[in-house]
C-alpha cells in the first residue's frame, strides 16, 4: 500500500508599474500595483505596503480594500482570501517633489505560515 499526499500552494506575484517615466518635478505619477495568485490554492490575509521615496509626496490611493497613509508608507487593509488565479489591482498617485532616480518599494505580506 502506498500513500500520496497532494499539496496545493498559493504563489503570489506582485509588481508595480508607473504611468510616466521620467516624471517632471511638481507633476504626478500614478503607480499600478498588481497582485496575482499564480498558485493552485487560495492565500489568506494578503496585505500590500508601499514605501514612498523621499522625492515623492503622497497624493491618493485606491484599491479593493481601504488604506492608511502614515508618513512615507501606504498600507492597504487585508484581503481575507485571494483565490488561485485571481488578480487584484491597487493604484497610488504621488507628486514628484525633486529630481532624482526613485523606486517605489512594495512589500507583500500574507497569512500563510511556513
Amino acid at each position: 500500500m502506498a500513500s500520496v499526499q497532494v499539496i496545493r500552494l498559493p504563489a503570489l506575484q506582485v509588481y508595480a508599474l508607473d504611468n510616466a517615466d521620467p516624471v517632471p518635478t511638481n507633476q504626478n505619477v500614478t503607480y499600478s500595483i498588481r497582485v496575482k495568485n499564480e498558485g493552485d490554492a487560495n492565500d489568506e490575509d494578503v496585505k500590500i505596503i508601499a514605501k514612498i521615496p523621499a522625492e515623492l509626496k503622497f497624493v491618493s490611493a485606491d484599491g479593493p480594500t481601504e488604506f492608511e497613509q502614515n508618513d512615507n508608507e501606504v498600507t492597504f487593509q487585508l484581503i481575507e482570501s485571494l483565490s488561485a488565479g485571481d488578480e487584484v489591482e491597487y493604484t497610488m498617485t504621488a507628486q514628484a517633489m525633486k529630481d532624482g532616480n526613485v523606486t517605489l518599494q512594495v512589500n507583500l505580506e500574507d497569512g500563510k505560515k511556513q
